[in-house]
């Protein structure tokens, strides 16, 4: 199959959020899919918000379905627990707790969040927060996405599972890694990261990815498969 630049949609966290240098597994897979030359201007399709919930991947599917229907969409998702916000606030309970009024480092738009967004972000995991909610809700989101690649007769999905997952839906549309990508992170600070990973492992990662999308076939759909993400 081929691919040009937009028939590639790539969505998530922080995990997906760097994608301007060659080396940013973003780029790097949309490069190897599409056979184009590098060009710093050029970003792939799709966001990555750091820190945020899945809510804002979500607004910015449907935006980009608009846009033109992808024929490949990978998307990283994000732990069951953040905060939804249509501003696209990074709000969950380790960033809060880390960097307080900094927590917005992984937004680009905004500097400082306002103290009372903080506040009640903390008091709403204090007093508010249910697991039971948030693990109904992103099976919620797991089944829209089914049906919107159905609708849109989308060929091929590819679901990475950001951390250890808390539900057990497993997408019924497209290959669910069975690896997480939070294995991937070095402790190392001696090496400088993107997209929480050593370059070399951004590198890795699209090399699985591409070959997991150019072997795709539609009798994969509803697997949970070994990608080979871990490889060194």
């Amino acid at each position: 199959m081929k691919f040009d630049w937009d028939d590639i949609l790539i969505l998530g966290d922080s995990f997906a959020m760097t994608r301007s240098k060659c080396t940013d597994w973003p780029m790097a897979l949309t490069l190897k899919l599409t056979n184009l030359p590098y060009d710093q201007n050029r970003l792939p399709r799709g966001v990555g918000y750091g820190s945020t919930a899945w809510w804002s991947t979500r607004r910015c599917l449907l935006r980009e379905l608009k846009i033109k229907v992808p024929k490949v969409i990978v998307i990283c998702h994000t732990s069951t627990d953040r905060l939804y916000s249509d501003d696209d606030f990074g709000l969950n309970f380790y960033t809060l707790e880390k960097h307080g009024h900094q927590i917005d480092m992984y937004n680009p738009n905004r500097k400082i969040l306002p103290a009372e967004i903080i506040d009640a972000a903390l008091l709403y995991y204090k007093y508010l927060m249910s697991s039971d909610y948030d693990i109904w809700s992103i099976t919620s989101w797991l089944k829209e996405v089914d049906s919107i690649a159905i609708e849109h007769r989308i060929p091929i999905v590819i679901h990475l599972p950001c951390f250890i997952a808390k539900y057990e839906y497993v997408s019924s549309i497209g290959i669910t890694s069975a690896e997480v990508l939070q294995d991937l992170v070095t402790d190392d600070i001696n090496i400088e990261l993107s997209n929480h990973i050593s370059f070399e492992r951004n590198v890795l990662l699209a090399n699985a990815l591409y070959d997991a999308i150019m072997n795709y076939r539609p009798e994969q759909n509803g697997t949970v498969q070994n990608l080979n993400l871990l490889q060194t």
